[in-house]
């Protein structure tokens, strides 16, 4: 039946019989299994990326979401990872006229996820039309006003996903651009899971550039507040600690809750690890007082690693500080057993 149906899905077809067809396949693909049974028809594929540009009402919608669903797939996005299409893709969100911007990111996102598709996305980005892209994307990020009909959460995640490329962290941590420091107030963007994993998941990656860590914990940056805030809570601490804290974390209040997701606490833990790869940057966490932020964590966290990501990164700032030529812990070995990060964060898939 499928295979019928795939004949209708065509921008000659007229409006009464194609809307309904793929309005039907956008329905099935909203089930896992229907969905990887339909990515695997690359003739419905082919035919929902003509029909994104149908002028037909809703005809364009269901297309963008039945590749938003089968995307989700490793295969069929191993399929779309071409780059005229990535490339079209990337034009079109960056459009403040695009109706389905939203969509467009989302798919994005999921090509990104696989290597191909990371790799093919970096390439494109590299390009000085895609950098243009990127710039605009960038622009609609964090602009409340851009588009809309579109709220470009996803490209966050996005962001995510490609960060694990060095150039791509490095575009992001440029100082002349200073990319970075517009998207710290979103690691508490609580109107939106999506941007707020993809932003901590951005930040976490760049903790990796160490040769940046000294300008990221600057007053010019100033990342470790923002790294510490979500995990702090309402307790009450000693006068002295409070008093040491970054400004920000100071006197809490009573209804100071938690970042509630268990996966971005511990990459707020590992962020804050990276950080801690060099003496400088370790002493001035220390200073900061972040261990008093940790050890009440500890104490309220139920999750178990969690717990021991946060056991790991306290050991690091009460312990006695390493010999002068372990001073660097990314150049130290370290038992697999003690080992909490080692390479960037894995693809985020939020659809």
């Amino acid at each position: 039946q499928i295979k019928e149906i795939a004949q209708f899905l065509t921008p000659e077809t007229r409006p009464d019989i194609k809307l309904p067809a793929i309005e039907f396949i956008a329905g099935l693909t909203g089930s896992p299994q229907s969905a990887i049974l339909i990515a695997k028809n690359r003739a419905i594929i082919d035919a929902a990326i003509n029909l994104t540009t149908d002028e037909v009402d809703g005809v364009a919608d269901a297309a963008y979401t039945v590749l938003v669903n089968i995307t989700g797939d490793g295969n069929t996005a191993e399929y779309l990872c071409k780059q005229a299409y990535i490339e079209l893709l990337l034009r079109y969100a960056s459009l403040s006229t695009a109706k389905y911007a939203d969509k467009a990111c989302m798919i994005l996102c999921n090509l990104s996820r696989v290597a191909e598709g990371c790799d093919m996305s970096m390439k494109v980005l590299q390009s000085q039309s895609g950098r243009k892209y990127f710039q605009q994307l960038l622009i609609a990020f964090c602009r409340s006003d851009y588009n809309k009909d579109a709220t470009y959460h996803h490209v966050a995640a996005f962001l995510a996903n490609i960060t694990q490329s060095e150039a791509a962290r490095k575009w992001i941590l440029c100082k002349d651009d200073m990319i970075i420091v517009k998207f710290l107030p979103y690691m508490q963007y609580y109107d939106s899971l999506v941007r707020r994993r993809g932003i901590i998941a951005v930040v976490r990656n760049c903790c990796f550039e160490n040769d940046y860590n000294d300008w990221l914990l600057s007053e010019e940056v100033d990342i470790l507040p923002h790294l510490l805030l979500p995990l702090a809570g309402p307790e009450e601490l000693k006068q002295e600690e409070t008093d040491c804290l970054p400004l920000d974390l100071q006197y809490l209040g009573d209804d100071k809750v938690r970042e509630p997701e268990a996966d971005l606490r511990i990459m707020l833990i590992e962020s804050l690890m990276q950080l801690c790869a060099t003496k400088s940057c370790r002493m001035y966490i220390k200073e900061k007082m972040a261990y008093a932020i940790l050890r009440e964590l500890h104490q309220w966290e139920k999750n178990d690693e969690v717990i021991l990501a946060c056991e790991k990164l306290i050991q690091i700032l009460i312990g006695d500080e390493p010999e002068a030529e372990m001073e660097n812990l990314r150049n130290v070995e370290i038992p697999d057993n003690y080992r909490v990060i080692d390479t960037p964060n894995t693809a985020v898939n939020d659809k």
